[in-house]
């Protein structure tokens, strides 16, 4: 529908009918003189995609406002949960920090934390978990197990929050798949001891269609080996750590450690997302943070809980599920909370290179 044949001002009921009424709502009032059923609820719903309305009684509305651009029809799903946080976040990245012309390509992750799902001490304590254990008495396997179950419900969400911004027509988002893969050398060197090395090192590159195709056949093993029903069990379940064993195996058979796919995203129309963005009511960038931090926090320990009470005997480096919950809270704290410092200074950062060479020993007097 044209927003431009909609009016501000007083309209009838049947006047509403026949402007936003499909074929057969139109059928049904005319016949019945009225609304019949749930076809009035049906009917407001529709139109409350274009303009604001409201009843005053006696078959009369009175239009108030009429939108620039429809709301799409996802719209009550883009304000449930996390996405009421996660979409405006999106939405003003987008139209704030880049214009049309440029496409952002990020992995889910780093898209989270670009938005402030994560906070600056993410990568950080990630990737230092050994000397976090050792300056805050965490045990490693707690971190890891944060990381992972985090991580995927963070992916899990980001990715939905796409699949609405792409089907309400708001972004173009492209996945594109990269691959990581173990390259011998071919050369070997042997010292004065009898130490062999052998060369290898990671080539990281866009994935070709061949690559692509043995993925989505590693991931069907994988499945299977994994017992899993549906795509969200692979990344946010019980299932997930088997899931994710079997596929790195899978992967491996090729010398690939993995392949990861990233999001290349831009606004369709900037205008348009500005305008929707608008209509989500408070989209303070800080005010918008600090509700997406409280209420992921609040699910990472709901599910740190349950998943605890589920298999105690799995957490033996804890005394308790208090001791475990309490791990979480504070890494939800140091990883989550915008308002942490950044903790470089206690932390001592991991460093990382590229390559890396295979050391065989070999053995000695028989052992």
């Amino acid at each position: 529908m044209e927003t431009k044949n909609i009016k501000t001002g007083e309209i009838t009921e049947q006047g509403l009918v026949s402007l936003f009424g499909s074929e057969a709502q139109k059928k049904s009032y005319k016949s019945n003189g009225h609304f019949i059923g749930s076809n009035k609820q049906a009917l407001l719903k529709n139109v409350s995609k274009y303009c604001k309305i409201k009843d005053c009684g006696r078959r009369i509305y009175r239009i108030t406002e009429v939108y620039r651009y429809p709301l799409p029809s996802n719209f009550a799903k883009m304000n449930k949960s996390l996405y009421r946080y996660i979409i405006p976040l999106l939405l003003s990245y987008l139209t704030d920090e880049h214009d049309e012309s440029s496409k952002p390509d990020m992995g889910l992750g780093r898209w989270a934390r670009k938005i402030g799902m994560f906070n600056k001490n993410f990568n950080l304590i990630r990737y230092s978990q050994e000397s976090t254990s050792q300056e805050t008495g965490i045990p490693v396997t707690v971190i890891n197990d944060f990381f992972n179950k985090s991580e995927n419900m963070a992916g899990w969400y980001m990715d939905n929050a796409f699949g609405y911004l792409k089907s309400a027509g708001l972004i173009a988002c492209n996945g594109i798949y990269h691959a990581s893969k173990e390259i011998s050398s071919g050369r070997t060197k042997i010292d004065e001891d009898g130490n062999v090395y052998t060369g290898i090192s990671l080539d990281r590159h866009r994935a070709s269609e061949e690559e692509t195709r043995y993925y989505s056949q590693c991931v069907a093993a994988a499945d299977t080996l994994a017992g899993i029903k549906n795509t969200k069990e692979r990344y946010y379940s019980k299932k997930s750590g088997r899931f994710n064993s079997a596929l790195k195996k899978e992967l491996y058979k090729e010398k690939i450690k993995c392949i990861y796919k990233t999001y290349e995203v831009s606004c369709t129309d900037t205008e348009e997302c500005r305008f929707i963005l608008g209509k989500f009511g408070n989209t303070g960038h800080d005010s918008l943070t600090s509700g997406l931090n409280k209420e992921f926090t609040a699910m990472v320990m709901e599910n740190a809980g349950k998943r605890f009470d589920a298999g105690p005997g799995k957490y033996r480096c804890c005394r308790c599920k208090d001791d475990y919950m309490v791990y979480f809270g504070w890494l939800c704290e140091m990883v989550i909370d915008k308002n942490t410092e950044y903790l470089g200074n206690r932390i001592k950062k991991k460093k990382f290179e590229d390559g890396y060479s295979l050391h065989i020993t070999p053995e000695r007097n028989g052992k």
